[in-house]
C-alpha cells in the first residue's frame, strides 16, 4: 500500500541536508586527496557561482564529468591558499 506523504515528512531529512551545506559553504578549501575526484567540496561549489556553468553537483562530481560540465578548482584554491598563507 502507498500512501501519499505529507509536506513534514521533508522534516525527516532536512537536519542532514543542513548539516552537509556546511561542508561546500564553509569556506574550507581542503579535500582529502583520495577523495578529491569524487567530491565536490567548497572550491568546486564557488567554481559555480563564480562561472555559473559548472559544477552543478552538490555533493559528487560523477554527473558533471559524465555531462562535461566538471570544472577543477584547483587553480583557484591554490591561489586562495597562498593568500591566506601570505595574509
Amino acid at each position: 500500500r502507498w500512501i501519499i506523504p505529507t509536506p513534514f515528512a521533508s522534516h525527516a531529512f532536512q537536519w542532514l541536508d543542513g548539516f552537509l551545506q556546511i561542508s561546500i559553504h564553509d569556506g574550507n578549501y581542503s579535500v582529502p586527496k583520495y577523495l578529491q575526484s569524487i567530491i565536490n567540496g567548497a572550491a568546486h561549489h564557488n567554481d559555480h557561482h563564480q562561472y555559473y556553468d559548472c559544477n552543478y553537483g552538490q555533493f559528487i562530481t560523477l554527473w558533471d564529468r559524465l555531462m562535461n560540465t566538471f570544472h577543477s578548482p584547483s587553480v583557484y584554491s591554490e591561489r586562495k591558499k597562498r593568500k591566506i598563507l601570505t595574509d
